[in-house]
């Protein structure tokens, strides 16, 4: 009887065995629930091959939103003092060592004819401040060698905030770390209220004007022409400063005007900004003055016939935030 309450125990056991051996079978034959997978989104990815190009030290140029064409909208240029990199989309074209030179129009198209037709067509087609400075890129390997970045050619040139480049017409870039002091920075008074970019001639004839009273605000009297009030154009005033177009109503000259900057009640800065003046007892060409307020609030001053020399001059001005007309270049 004992051998036989041992034998059924020892059955029980082998089969419990079993048992747990076809669990365990099926456990390890099941299909593997899938692992998080962390999702990396095109940005991030975009950033971090970015970031393995050890690009954070570069400028970046993004093509700019008022080109005509879209030929290029998806290349990103990173440029730094010595060195290029081009990206379309997250492929690197190009990279290569560049040299950085100052240029103007008719220096870098060696004409001055044609530099000034190319700066007229940029103020036009992408409504730069349209200053004569030029930054240039160069290929340091040179105009003719295969070596380098060759994007689109061998050189691109930095104006007035963009970076432009041709090929089949001039392609604009801007860049997040742009010199150019835009509108809404602290260290720049912007013209918030006219219309920019800003190129009317003022009509001196018809113009509608304000009084300001000369009492009371030091420097202004120098504008007045002995009369105790100054006609102006309102320009721009802000919490600390007030731009006014003063024209000196004496003289010989048909018109002159001044742009003067008031901080509290004195005038910090004047600069004669339109106008037209005759030699005296001569029949020859007068020496014209215009200005224009470009969309970054650049005042661009350009004279011509200076000093009735036949020569043309040009000046850029901004405003900055003690109400100071300062050039800029």
């Amino acid at each position: 009887m004992k051998c036989l309450s041992t034998e059924i125990m020892i059955r029980h056991i082998k089969l419990f065995l079993i048992v747990t051996a076809v669990s365990f079978v099926g456990l390890n034959c099941r299909k593997k629930e899938p692992e998080a997978v962390n999702r990396v989104s095109g940005t991030e990815k975009s950033d971090s091959a970015r970031k393995d190009n050890n690009l954070e030290h570069y400028a970046r140029w993004k093509y700019a939103p008022n080109n005509e064409s879209r030929d290029y909208q998806e290349y990103t240029l990173y440029v730094s003092e010595d060195s290029i990199k081009v990206f379309n989309g997250d492929t690197e074209v190009c990279s290569g060592e560049i040299v950085q030179k100052k240029n103007t129009y008719a220096g870098y198209f060696k004409s001055a004819a044609t530099g000034k037709q190319i700066r007229a067509q940029l103020k036009k087609d992408f409504s730069i401040a349209g200053t004569d400075n030029l930054l240039v890129i160069l290929n340091a390997d040179g105009d003719i060698a295969k070596k380098g970045c060759q994007f689109p050619f061998n050189d691109v040139f930095i104006t007035d905030g963009y970076l432009f480049f041709y090929k089949d017409g001039y392609h604009a870039f801007i860049s997040d770390r742009n010199p150019e002091k835009t509108a809404g920075d602290p260290d720049r008074i912007t013209f918030s209220g006219l219309p920019l970019p800003y190129q009317k001639k003022t009509d001196y004839k018809n113009a509608q004007y304000r009084l300001f009273p000369v009492k009371g605000t030091s420097g202004l009297s120098e504008f007045s022409c002995g009369e105790p009030e100054v006609r102006y154009i309102p320009l721009e005033k802000t919490k600390n400063a007030e731009l006014i177009l003063v024209p000196m109503d004496c003289g010989d000259a048909p018109y002159r005007y001044y742009l003067l900057s008031v901080v509290n009640h004195q005038v910090v800065s004047n600069v004669y900004v339109e106008g037209e003046l005759y030699e005296p007892e001569s029949t020859g060409n007068p020496e014209i003055t215009r200005f224009s307020i470009s969309k970054e609030s650049v005042l661009t001053v350009e004279t011509t016939n200076k000093d009735f020399s036949g020569k043309n001059t040009e000046k850029s001005y901004i405003i900055d935030k003690r109400g100071r007309i300062v050039e800029y270049h």
